[in-house]
């Protein structure tokens, strides 16, 4: 060798290299953080969920009395109560009639159901034009 000396140079770590990875904390604070990311998604997604059958219901009875009405309306339908079946829920519906004239009718059907809040009711009414003065 050249007659130096030979001199080790002590390797030392920097700042960056200590801090690394992340500590336990760390990823426990981050999964805390996604746990409840996670749990408001859900929540909101099954409200939605709810919203989306009550709609459901809505329009099914609105459809089945809007045809009721025209049951009615035309003589075919006599009854004046009844009920139906969709998805394990049951309906019960009514008819009201008021003579408004001698030529002239109102029909009310009334429909109610069970529900997550409790019951559900549509009311639907039509004046009725009648000829027969029945």
């Amino acid at each position: 060798m050249n007659g130096l000396p030979l001199v080790r140079k002590e390797q030392t770590k920097t700042t960056d290299q200590l801090q690394a990875g992340f500590t336990l904390l760390e990823v426990l604070l981050a999964m805390l953080i996604m746990g409840i990311g996670f749990a408001v998604l859900t929540e909101g997604l099954l409200g939605g969920r709810a919203g989306v059958d009550r709609n459901y219901a809505y329009t099914l009875v609105a459809i089945f009395a809007e045809n009721k009405l025209n049951e009615i309306a035309s003589g075919i339908e006599l009854n004046s109560q009844g009920e139906f079946k969709d998805k394990k829920i049951c309906y019960s519906w009514r008819r009201e009639e008021i003579v408004t004239s001698e030529l002239s009718k109102e029909i009310i059907i009334h429909i109610e159901w069970p529900s997550q809040e409790g019951k559900g009711y549509y009311t639907l009414r039509r004046l009725v034009y009648d000829r027969n003065g029945n």
